[in-house]
């Protein structure tokens, strides 16, 4: 497990910027943490760091949004609003894809795969901690991206 201390939110767009050269499909990366800890933030700084020019927009009506950047697909989910449901067979394929999948709010759904990185946020006075916790070789890659 690996924890860092974002100050500011240069800190956690360079934080996702150096998880950026270290991504490589399949992958899921499944985020937690209360409303406005910075979920979406750091996705955006994510995907802006692989070279996205539009806007990244959060996917809490949508349940999905997908990127094509170069040669990586990536799906970026918000499962809030499914209270504990199971996702929907045509999500789930999306899933299990060739691609970098970012899923906020996991814990709402019933029925996801595991995955290789959870990044648990949270706010800690003038800061926001992310932890991160691998459950894979390839989410083990990732860890320093946060010390």
């Amino acid at each position: 497990m690996s924890k860092f201390i974002a100050a500011s939110t240069s800190d956690t767009a360079r934080c996702a910027a150096r998880c950026a050269p270290l991504l490589a499909a399949p992958l899921h990366i499944y985020l937690a943490g209360e409303l406005g800890v910075g979920k979406t933030f750091w996705v955006q700084s994510l995907l802006a760091a692989l070279g996205e020019q539009q806007r990244v927009r959060s996917p809490s009506y949508a349940l999905v949004y997908s990127y094509q950047i170069g040669a990586l697909t990536i799906h970026h989910f918000d499962c809030y609003r499914l209270q504990g449901a199971p996702i929907g067979d045509d999500l789930l394929e999306l899933l299990e894809q060739e691609a970098l999948c970012l899923l906020e709010w996991h814990e709402q759904a019933s029925n996801l795969p595991a995955a290789d990185l959870y990044l648990n946020f949270s706010f800690a006075a003038s800061a926001r901690v992310i932890q991160a916790e691998a459950a894979s070789e390839q989410g083990e890659k990732l860890l320093c991206a946060f010390t």
